[in-house]
């Protein structure tokens, strides 16, 4: 394989690499959703902050629609 073709595989493998990542953000709650959040996640047995990861992903994914 050339040099050049290595170079743009292992360029393409970090970034998809890189877009598996996760990355600290602060976003504010009512008291009363992240009430609700804590004991539905408690219910399901998991933290509510991955709860709240579980919730952005399957919306991102299409899986889940936003009613407004």
């Amino acid at each position: 394989m050339e040099k050049q073709a290595l170079s743009a595989y292992q360029n393409h493998a970090k970034y998809t690499k890189s877009l598996n990542e996760k990355r600290q953000t602060t976003i504010c709650f009512s008291v009363s959703d992240l009430a609700v959040l804590k004991a539905k996640s408690k219910e399901l047995g998991i933290g509510y902050q991955n709860l709240i990861q579980a919730l952005v992903h399957n919306y991102v994914k299409g899986d889940s629609k936003l009613e407004v």
